[in-house]
């Protein structure tokens, strides 16, 4: 079978909207982690939760993201799980809902991607 074909290749604008939507994927996997921190953040006056946070870096081609509480003690808590806090939470919060959220971090990550392929 003879014939002629014409193919249009996009991928500049696959490339483009892939990483856009991974930076967006890198901040709902952050968000999702950051639920699960918040379950077991120390809890006293409610400070150092209030200053939980979502960080995506916006540096060209690089994807990455931090999720961070953004106190002086914020570092200190969480680097020390012998500290005895109320109601079970407990020190390496962020940590802890990296290993119990992780898998549901990753999968929004893998959704905002599969969306726009």
């Amino acid at each position: 079978m003879s014939g002629s074909y014409t193919l249009i290749w996009y991928g500049d604008l696959v490339k483009s909207l892939v990483r856009r939507a991974g930076k967006g994927g890198i901040r709902a996997a952050g968000e999702r982690l950051l639920e699960g921190a918040d379950r077991n953040v120390p809890y006293l006056s409610g400070r150092l939760a209030a200053t939980g946070k979502v960080s995506v870096a916006d540096e060209g081609a690089s994807n990455a993201g931090a999720v961070y509480y953004d106190t002086v003690y914020a570092a200190r808590l969480h680097e020390h799980p012998e500290y005895t806090f109320r109601n079970g939470r407990s020190g390496k919060w962020v940590s802890r809902a990296i290993q119990e959220d992780g898998d549901a971090a990753l999968r929004a990550l893998a959704d905002q991607i599969e969306g726009v392929l």
